[in-house]
Order: structure tokens, then sequence, then C-alpha cells
């Protein structure tokens, strides 16, 4: 069973299902018809990186949002699904250890900005 947690930003509680294994990060979000209203994933890495995400396989746009520490260091809003076999790759500007997907949008809505804060609680 997949672990929960709640994330502080923008004003909102964010309700999220937390990836922290492989097979969990590779999935994603992919295959699902939707996510919920303040609904995401986080993605949880033991190290700072750039790692790269892509929208193979997503049914609805999203907003990526890349955290180092308790701050948002890059966004990627308003991500397409996948159109036909292309396939881009998003990465931050600089290493984050933790990833917020949520639904594309969110970040303009909230008025969330690179260099806000944010808390996360598992």
């Amino acid at each position: 069973m997949q672990a929960h947690g709640k994330v502080e930003i923008g004003g909102v509680t964010v309700k999220v299902e937390i990836a922290s294994d492989p097979a969990e990060m590779a999935k994603g979000l992919s295959g699902r018809e939707s996510l919920g209203e303040n609904r995401g994933m986080l993605f949880v890495f033991a190290e700072p990186d750039q790692t790269a995400f892509w929208m193979k396989d997503m049914k609805f746009p999203l907003d990526i949002i890349w955290i180092q520490g308790d701050e948002i260091v890059d966004i990627a809003a308003n991500l397409p699904p996948l159109a036909g076999d292309y396939v881009s790759t998003y990465s931050p500007r600089v290493p984050a250890n933790y990833v917020l997907e949520v639904n594309a949008g969110f970040t303009a809505e909230h008025g969330v900005k690179v260099g806000d804060k944010v808390k996360i609680k598992f």
C-alpha cells in the first residue's frame, strides 16, 4: 500500500500519495483518468538531483513543482499529456530532493512561485 502525506503550499494543503521506491516513481500518475482537487503525488529522493520527468501514458495535464528542502526551486506549469509518440522530458534548473505533481493550473490558481516555502508532512 502506498504511503500518504500532506504538502502545505500556496496557502493550501495538498493531500499526496508518496512515491519513494523505483517502481512507484516509474509509474507515477500514468494511466489515471484524473487527479482530485488539491491532490497530488510527491516523489521523495534520498539525495538532491536534477531528475527528469516525462508525461508518458498521462491522460491529463500537470504542474510539476521541484522542491529542495522546504523551498520551491523550479516549476514546470501546464504540461500537456503525451501526444502520439513524442515524449518530452522536464528537468529542474537546480537539484531537488522532492517533486510534487499536481493538476495543471494549480500553481497559477494559488500564486505558487519559485522561492516559496513548503511544509511536507509524512
